[in-house]
């Protein structure tokens, strides 16, 4: 993380654990090897409950979700911290936010970004969490830029899976499951379907030869594998 992105915290993370308790994501300011890191981000599960543990400048601290997620189910977790607070939210609707006394983000050099654990994590008592997580990890966004959890930037540790909900391809109407760094940990390609639309191709498409059908129907002609507008009753065009 570049130390703008340091000063302005905004971290997203999409998260589906099988276990309570693990280090999701942890990184640092400060020289390689250095015990206790000038400046520090981690993020877990402490008995189910997302726990935010931090020092940007004014000592260690610690926020926690009210709420525990559920394993086995998807949850977003979103990380920010400027100069006036830090806040945790967790789906949205769990928000849990702490005042900062002080803020100074050190010049040092940043670490890589661990995700799942780290190595000797036992060695980082600052970090909070004495195991690696255990689940899949679909997305990661530092400052609405999507990192790639398999580049050279990051260190994966813990049990973190690959999603593999494209085996089971939830594209409806012959779409293609494209494994891809968002929420659910994939996107549907609708291209090569015969005009649907959305999430999951799951509708029909308002579009006609880029045409968009405003109050009627796109359908398609099966003598020749064209499409055009149906109109209903009294429009035209």
């Amino acid at each position: 993380m570049t130390i703008n992105e340091w000063e302005d915290v905004n971290i997203k993370l999409s998260v589906k654990p099988k276990m309570r308790d693990g280090l999701i994501f942890y990184t640092s300011r400060g020289k390689e090897g250095q015990d206790h890191a000038d400046n520090f981000i981690s993020v877990g599960l402490r008995r189910g409950k997302v726990v935010y543990r931090y020092d940007v400048g004014d000592g260690l601290e610690e926020i926690a979700s009210t709420y525990p997620v559920r394993a086995n189910e998807w949850h977003r977790i979103e990380l920010k911290n400027n100069k006036d607070k830090a806040v945790l939210y967790v789906d949205s609707h769990d928000i849990v936010e702490k005042k900062n006394e002080g803020f100074a983000i050190s010049e040092a050099p940043p670490t890589n970004i661990s995700i799942g654990g780290m190595e000797n994590i036992q060695s980082k008592p600052q970090a909070g969490f004495a195991r690696g997580f255990d689940g899949v990890i679909s997305e990661l966004l530092v400052s609405g830029r999507p990192i790639d959890i398999g580049e050279e930037a990051l260190a994966s540790f813990g049990i973190v899976e690959q999603s593999t909900i494209c085996s089971i391809n939830p594209c409806q109407h012959g779409g293609l499951c494209v494994p891809a760094n968002v929420h659910r940990g994939f996107a549907c390609n609708c291209e090569r379907t015969d005009g649907f639309e959305g999430e999951f191709c799951e509708r029909r498409s308002r579009k006609c030869n880029g045409e968009k059908c405003a109050a009627g129907s796109c359908v398609l002609d099966e003598s020749n594998g064209s499409h055009s507008c149906l109109c209903p009753y009294g429009r035209i065009g």
